[in-house]
């Protein structure tokens, strides 16, 4: 069985001196990126790191061209010192505040070069499926900066909960490289730890330990087909660049790890028969149909429920809430699973994915047709507005997926439906590059 292996590495990051503030260069991670929004970051900052990392990979691909622009302006940047690559090998510290709920919460965690495996393999577990577009487009992005430009979030086992103590102690007394407070209210401060011994401690910590991807496996998948195709050859493994992928690990008792739902909004591909749908539905889920014109208090019906908490909140285009629940103990007969755990088969998600798409709207998983009417989004009321305004043709309100849950899953080798999970906050993009320099 192999073991998780973390290395420090020379960052290359915003120079202080020559950017205008932190705030203003820094991005959310490509994913959740869109057309509009990218624009708005490119005129925030001539610096923005959108030039470098992108938004979401738009649906027809993107020129060579593009890849070809972002190297020229990594290499720019570096010129000219705008980006500058820290002289001593460091693992990055990030700690981040922010509230959920009414909660006041800190999550804390390193950014570390995480040495890469097939995943399920050894130490390192997936919990959700990939589509092929984004991995394409972060390999090619990758190719031409000759450079791991952003990092995916991982949960450690951390049987003790001993990471935070460590990380804590190397922290102590440290000047911090950024303090900020992000646009969307979450604070931010990121320490470098250089002392060799305290690298050691925090990489034999982590050894023993295994790691499941909580966030960015597209990332992760992408820098693994990466390092399959551009290696040297004959090297060792673990002594080439391209062998591994900073990460940002997170203990999994770590009290600031949340996850939040994701939403679906679907987009018509036949116009939908509300009577029909609304009546097959009920052969197989239990059915509450409310009536609220409040977007907000659709949302908490729905998230919420009445006297047990539901598994679906069907948002309809006649102003009908629907609140999904499962008879009894048993799943919809159409749903059929090959090696996957009960605890997979009956959360709300994997229902929605592996019945209602494709038994009552005609999407199957993992299809093209799911990439092109499926959106994903957050926010429950982006959702409901797009009902309403005709931009979908049903929304989907879903409960989040207990951790726990995503982590045993995980070691059992089962996988989720994509977008399972919404790890909060995410992890900014243009802290720290891995350069893939020998």
């Amino acid at each position: 069985m192999s073991v998780a292996t973390i290395k420090a590495f020379r960052g290359v990051r915003y120079n202080p001196d020559k950017i205008s503030f932190i705030t203003r260069v820094i991005t959310p991670p490509y994913d959740v990126i869109g057309g509009i929004e990218e624009g708005k970051f490119r005129n925030k900052d001539p610096h923005n790191f959108i030039r470098l990392g992108l938004g979401k990979t738009p649906p027809g691909g993107r020129s060579d061209k593009v890849y070809n622009s972002v190297a020229a302006t990594f290499r720019k940047w570096r010129h000219e010192e705008i980006l500058i690559r820290d002289n001593l090998p460091s693992i990055y510290v990030l700690e981040q505040s922010f509230t959920i709920c009414g909660r006041m919460l800190k999550r804390r965690g390193i950014i570390a070069a995480l040495l890469l495996e097939k995943p399920g393999s050894g130490s390192i577990y997936p919990h959700e499926n990939t589509m092929g577009g984004p991995k394409t487009d972060r390999i090619k992005l990758m190719d031409a900066c000759g450079a791991n430009l952003s990092q995916p979030m991982m949960m450690l086992s951390d049987p003790e909960g001993e990471i935070n103590s460590i990380v804590k102690r190397a922290c102590a007394g440290s000047d911090f490289l950024y303090s900020f407070r992000s646009e969307d209210d979450i604070g931010h401060t990121v320490w470098r730890i250089d002392d060799r011994e305290e690298i050691n401690t925090l990489a034999s910590a982590i050894e023993p330990q295994s790691a499941v991807i909580a966030d960015g496996h597209h990332r992760y998948e992408s820098a693994l087909a990466f390092r399959n195709s551009h290696r040297p050859p004959d090297t060792p493994e673990g002594e080439a660049v391209e062998d591994y992928l900073p990460s940002f690990l997170v203990s999994a008792k770590d009290e600031g790890l949340i996850s939040l739902p994701t939403h679906r909004g679907v987009k018509a591909g036949v116009q939908l028969d509300v009577e029909s749908f609304s009546s097959a539905l009920e052969d197989h889920f239990s059915v509450e149909t409310l009536k609220i014109a409040d977007e907000n208090q659709v949302v908490q019906s729905c998230l919420e429920g009445g006297e047990k908490p539901p598994s679906i909140g069907c948002v309809m285009k006649n102003g009908n809430v629907l609140i999904l629940g499962l008879k009894g103990d048993e799943s919809p007969p159409a749903l059929k699973f090959r090696n996957k755990t009960n605890d997979v088969e009956m959360l709300p998600v994997s229902v929605l994915h592996q019945y209602i798409f494709p038994a009552l709207l005609g999407i199957e998983p993992g299809s093209a047709d799911e990439s092109d009417r499926v959106e994903y989004n957050s926010s429950a009321q982006e959702i409901c507005r797009g009902v309403q305004s005709g931009k979908f043709e049903i929304g989907f309100l879903l409960p989040p997926t207990p951790i726990d849950l995503v982590q045993k899953i995980a070691r059992q080798g089962g996988r989720l439906p994509i977008k399972s999970t919404f790890f909060y906050p995410k992890i900014p993009s243009g802290l720290v590059i891995y350069p893939h320099e020998r």
